[in-house]
């Protein structure tokens, strides 16, 4: 079953769509979005919200973007919910943010690709891990710096 719900920040609105959550799970985690609304970018239009097990087995919460179609995915798995609420809180600021990055990130993965593709495709992974680590540490700078503003025990 699907449920659609507008949410909105104070520089926009977007469609969130919750895929097969229970009852009792969906509301908590709209009134998530509610609350950290104002970090998914104003091209972010619609954001698919997926009660499903993440690719990673070490994942509570993975999202992916698709920037020309302004909209986002997010897999929440049966581990996210066994969080308290500070940590939802965190996993899911995380994971929007990395909404909120997509665009330079998708950018230098690509560039990457093209450049590396012609002159020396080996290049790529010895470049490509560490830039994804890079975009990992910067989004989860930008968590622990934003944190205190949605939660009053970070």
């Amino acid at each position: 079953m699907t449920t659609t719900y507008t949410i909105r920040s104070h520089h926009h609105s977007f469609e969130l769509h919750c895929y097969d959550f229970a009852d009792e799970l969906e509301r908590p985690i709209v009134e998530l979005f509610e609350t950290l609304a104002g970090v998914v970018p104003p091209w972010c239009r619609m954001i698919h919200c997926n009660f499903l097990e993440c690719q990673s087995p070490d994942s509570d919460a993975e999202c992916s973007t698709d920037y020309d179609y302004r909209s986002a995915s997010l897999r929440l798995g049966a581990a996210f919910f066994k969080h308290d609420e500070g940590d939802r809180v965190e996993v899911l600021l995380h994971e929007l943010l990395h909404i909120a990055t997509a665009p330079i990130a998708d950018l230098a993965r690509s560039s990457l690709t093209k450049v590396t593709a012609d002159y020396n495709p080996g290049a790529r992974d010895a470049i490509l891990d560490p830039l994804t680590g890079a975009i990992e540490q910067t989004v989860q700078d930008l968590t622990f710096a934003l944190l205190p503003l949605f939660t009053e025990d970070a």
